[in-house]
């Protein structure tokens, strides 16, 4: 019994964490849910439609797209209400809510006398959609979500989407009342050129485009719009290195902040000329993540056969009298038995060998390349510029 129990205690623990960090999301998630309720009695619209849409963020929950509604209802913004109303509808129970039902019908009625639903899907998402009119006004809205649902007027109207650094994409739809027209709009990149800056908290840093001497800090160039790959270096400091994504038609400014290195370092190392080297997907950690699943599914087989072997070994009780049946059903019980503390034994061994593989990973060890770790720089857009703050992290 106590061996059973030893070798059960791994996928214990692993369902208590899951479970644990599922509560706290869930707990994150009611708190500003109930703060939304709150804030929509009160008629704050505006602060119950953030605080829903946190919720919805944390946990995709559809009660939560049902708050969303009546809050953009209440603002006067009935398309929107609309939208995550009827998505609410797709995604709830038998019985949902019956005010939330009711808003959609009416507002599905009333947009019926002048309205058509049109479906639009955008690739990459994070751009503005602009809708024009056939009297030539626009209305521009900011999307993040690839699929957008849009009640338009009855009329034929064109759909404009638009993200920086890439071709804008439009196509021209007529919308008809009854029935759901969908459009795709995909954006390809823009071609040109964009205006890189680089600076450093070292003046005169020697700067690396694409795997060649550029020059040196503060650094100014025109390059081909598309990723680019910046390093930074100085003497006796570590080099630095980071992706750049340089929009045509525009400016990106790159801020390196190098760190002084432990000894002498009087040479740039081997410049990185492609990103790909940078991340290896099967490095240690990865094989040591697999074979910890590997180790959970022989956990769960483990307690299969555990399952079978007490439902065997109750048939064995059962056929007390009859000897030959009874031989039978033990030899069949001694099987499973066999083969629970075999799995539970491998899903064991798995688990801690994974374990340890993750946690002797180092990290990607590159070939003459220099000590720096690839950053992800997430661009702020002003109205003529695109600003890049990086920073160094080990």
């Amino acid at each position: 019994m106590v061996r059973r129990i030893v070798l059960s205690f791994p996928l214990l623990v692993l369902c208590f964490l899951a479970t644990t960090a599922s509560a706290q999301g869930f707990r994150d998630a009611e708190i500003e849910f109930n703060r939304g309720e709150l804030l929509l009695e009160m008629r704050d619209y505006p602060r119950a439609i953030f605080a829903f849409n946190k919720a919805y963020t944390i946990l995709p929950d559809q009660r939560y797209l049902a708050g969303l509604s009546r809050a953009y209802f209440g603002q006067g913004e009935k398309e929107k209400a609309l939208v995550h109303g009827q998505r609410y509808l797709d995604r709830a129970d038998d019985a949902p809510d019956s005010k939330v039902k009711e808003l959609v019908a009416d507002l599905r009625n009333e947009f019926a006398k002048d309205r058509g639903r049109v479906d639009v899907t955008l690739f990459p998402p994070g751009g503005r959609l602009i809708v024009v009119r056939e009297d030539g006004s626009q209305e521009t809205s900011a999307v993040t979500e690839k699929e957008v649902t849009r009640w338009l007027p009855l009329e034929a109207v064109t759909l404009v989407y638009e993200r920086d650094g890439f071709e804008r994409a439009q196509q021209k739809v007529q919308v008809e009342r009854a029935r759901t027209q969908t459009v795709r709009l995909e954006l390809g990149r823009a071609a040109g050129e964009s205006e890189l800056v680089v600076d450093a908290n070292i003046r005169y840093a020697l700067v690396y485009l694409d795997g060649k001497e550029a020059g040196y800090t503060p650094f100014k160039k025109r390059v081909e719009a598309g990723d680019h790959i910046v390093q930074v270096w100085a003497e006796d400091h570590l080099a630095w290195t980071g992706v750049i994504d340089a929009p045509a038609a525009r400016s990106v400014s790159v801020q390196a902040q190098l760190v002084p290195a432990a000894g002498r370092v009087s040479s740039m190392p081997a410049p990185m000329v492609k990103v790909e080297k940078q991340s290896n997907f099967w490095r240690l950690s990865t094989w040591g993540w697999i074979t910890m699943g590997a180790g959970i599914a022989a956990g769960g087989a483990a307690g299969y056969f555990y399952y079978s072997f007490n439902q065997k070994w109750a048939e064995v009780n059962a056929a007390d009298g009859d000897d030959d049946l009874q031989n039978q059903l033990f030899t069949e019980a001694t099987g499973f038995y066999n083969t629970t503390i075999i799995a539970g034994i491998t899903g064991g061994a798995l688990i801690g060998g994974g374990l340890l593989m993750v946690l002797l990973d180092k990290g990607d060890e590159l070939d003459n390349a220099a000590t720096f770790e690839l950053l992800s720089i997430a661009p702020t857009f002003a109205p003529d510029v695109v600003s890049l703050d990086a920073a160094f992290s080990f």
